[in-house]
């Protein structure tokens, strides 16, 4: 008899059991694997910024002051503003590295993130490092600048004085010796003819443009200074400053007489003005803000005519009134009065504005005016009509065609402007389009910003008819706009570095006029 087997199916209950735990366990790895991995990758990058703003803000300052102190002070300084900020709470700077000879600094940071679910697995906290380095470089472009252009004169080949008559024709003329930095002297051989001459000064840069003292209320050129041969009323006629800056204050104007005069009088542009005496020989007049009516002018001279009695008979000396941002900064030529034959000394010292140079909180005054039919600070650059240099990087933007004013002043130029770029410089005066484009680019700034523009620093390359220039790009600079109104004078100050950089180049060797600008390097 055949026995009757009956199997019973397995129970599997125990097994999908394990598996469901086996799965829980790997979701929860892999869920603390996402958390923490997430979390670290974040406080990596936040230690990524601080390390990176660090080392620039270092350098930077190394830039400045070349101190490697002041500059790891600094990179410090900004690296702590961040140890109190979310997931960085408790951030250590490992180290920081000041390289002088490279013009580098270098910063370490780091942070023990806590591992909230793999702790499990491993340790309760994870190392996470950042490193940052930000190196000297020189600026060989910018973008975004504003169609405004800043005159110069650096690269001078020649600077010419000349003694000249009242019909300009030339009696004597020397080449100036440099007698320091940007500036010149020499002298200059005095007529023998008794009266009055002018000292005229020309200075060439290396493009052979020269720059001329125009007066801006009209085209003629004007003179340094005024020399009389032989004086007979006067043996000296001196201005204890002939060549001011517009805020500055006014000169004083000293003569003495021949012999002892009863008054003397100056007429300053027209207006007689009695001058003061202790012993009837010595006289002085203070120049009075009244004497001197002002307006947007990048260069005003005035005759002064210094006379006894009723009338003078012509010029004595000429006071220079000229904006902060005039490329010459003083001409003197003396003695104002000279014996026939005699000799005249004549200086000239240009501006010292320059990005590298420019004097923390002195204000200037940007887009001011210029004789009728030549382009000054009122010309505009014409960004349309720029020419690239040959070795510059190429720039795919495509400005449009014509003079867009409005958005260049507003937004800035978008494509690249380059050291040695050549662009069109053409009258204008568009003044309430400053007003209006600056209200614009104002209105997009976050509360307590400063509105700062980048400008380029030009030279005169080639002249061109109808008053119209090229100018050729020699330099940057960063502009803080304090104020600005409907006639398009812009006042500010000069930063020490500058927005908005799209190039560079290796250091140029110590060029004391080079603009440089932090910029991160490979660790």
């Amino acid at each position: 008899m055949k026995r009757l087997i009956v199997r019973r199916g397995r129970d599997d209950s125990g097994a999908v059991a394990v598996t469901v735990a086996i799965f829980v366990i790997a979701f929860v790895a892999l869920s603390a694997i996402v958390v923490d991995v997430g979390y670290m990758y974040d406080t990596r990058r936040q230690l990524q910024a601080i390390a990176e703003s660090a080392a620039l803000a270092g350098c930077q300052e190394l830039i400045a002051t070349q101190d490697a102190g002041a500059a790891d002070s600094v990179a410090r300084a900004y690296a702590n503003l961040n140890t109190d900020d979310g997931p960085v709470d408790g951030l250590t700077i490992e180290s920081v590295d000041v390289d002088m000879t490279e013009g580098s600094v270098r910063v370490v940071v780091a942070q023990q993130a806590p591992a909230f679910f793999s702790r499990m697995f491993g340790p309760a906290t994870n190392d996470v490092r950042a490193a940052a380095k930000a190196r000297k470089w020189a600026l060989a472009g910018g973008r975004y600048v504003v169609p405004w252009a800043i005159p110069t004169i650096r690269s001078i080949d020649y600077v010419e004085a000349a003694i000249v008559d009242d019909k300009g024709n030339v009696i004597s003329s020397t080449n100036l010796g440099e007698t320091g930095t940007f500036t010149f002297g020499g002298i200059v051989n005095a007529p023998v003819a008794p009266g009055g001459y002018d000292v005229r000064v020309r200075i060439y840069n290396s493009y052979g443009i020269p720059e001329l003292l125009y007066d801006s209320t009209n085209v003629k050129e004007a003179p340094a200074g005024r020399v009389t041969v032989g004086g007979t009323t006067f043996t000296s006629v001196t201005l204890s400053d002939d060549y001011v800056t517009l805020g500055e204050g006014l000169p004083v104007l000293s003569v003495v007489t021949a012999a002892p005069e009863a008054s003397v009088s100056v007429d300053v542009a027209g207006k007689k003005r009695v001058m003061t005496t202790t012993d009837d020989i010595h006289w002085s007049y203070a120049i009075q803000a009244h004497d001197v009516d002002w307006e947007a002018d990048l260069l005003r001279v005035y005759e002064l005519d210094v006379f006894t009695g009723g009338k003078g008979d012509g010029v004595d000396a000429y006071l220079h009134v000229a904006r902060s941002t005039h490329p010459i900064e003083v001409i003197t030529a003396t003695p104002g009065v000279v014996a026939a034959g005699g000799s005249v000394a004549v200086s000239v010292e240009l501006s010292e504005f320059y990005p590298t140079t420019a004097v923390p909180g002195q204000t200037y005054v940007l887009r001011v005016g210029s004789p009728a039919g030549l382009a000054g600070n009122y010309g505009e650059l014409n960004f349309s009509k720029l020419v690239h240099t040959s070795d510059c990087p190429p720039d795919p933007y495509d400005p449009k065609a014509g003079n867009n004013y409005f958005d260049w002043t507003a937004y800035g130029y978008e494509g690249g402007i380059h050291l040695d770029d050549v662009i069109e410089l053409s009258p204008g005066t568009s003044g309430i389009n400053t007003q209006k484009a600056l209200d614009e680019r104002a209105s997009r700034l976050l509360p307590g910003e400063d509105l700062i523009v980048a400008v380029p620093v030009v030279e005169r390359y080639v002249e061109k008819t109808g008053g119209a220039y090229d100018v050729i790009v020699v330099n940057f600079a960063a502009f803080k706009i304090l104020s600005y109104d409907k006639s398009g004078g812009v006042t500010g100050e000069f930063q020490q570095y500058i927005a908005n950089p799209s190039s560079y180049e290796p250091d140029p060797g110590g060029d004391p006029n080079a603009i440089y600008a932090a910029r991160l390097v490979n660790p």
